[in-house]
């Protein structure tokens, strides 16, 4: 058995029989850096997306002030920003008051 596993690791490292690598040099040198580029959006998916949240929501801004929007559609756009603001006053506020009450004791 060790004679056979011995031969394998000769034939291994035999320079006829070189190790396969995984080689992409038939690519551009563009084609690699957007390989690289698109990878490193991939692995940082989060930060990706909430940067393409804020460039989003900054041109929607915009467009919807060229249209002059009435009152009301200002009214309606705002009401999901009133509720998030109302619900991040009802978590900070405990938490705030609960750190007092702590700090006295």
């Amino acid at each position: 058995m060790d004679e056979k596993h011995d031969q394998t690791l000769a034939m291994l490292n035999d320079e006829n029989h070189p190790q396969q690598t995984r080689t992409n040099d038939n690519r551009s040198p563009l084609a690699k850096c957007c390989t690289s580029f698109l990878g490193t959006l991939h692995n940082n998916l989060l930060l990706t997306l909430t940067i393409a949240g804020v460039f989003l929501g900054f041109l929607m801004g915009f467009l919807i002030r060229l249209s002059e929007p009435t009152s009301e559609t200002i009214m309606m756009l705002s009401f999901p920003g009133d509720i998030l603001m109302r619900m991040l006053k009802m978590l900070i506020l405990p938490l705030i008051t609960s750190s007092l009450i702590t700090g006295m004791f």
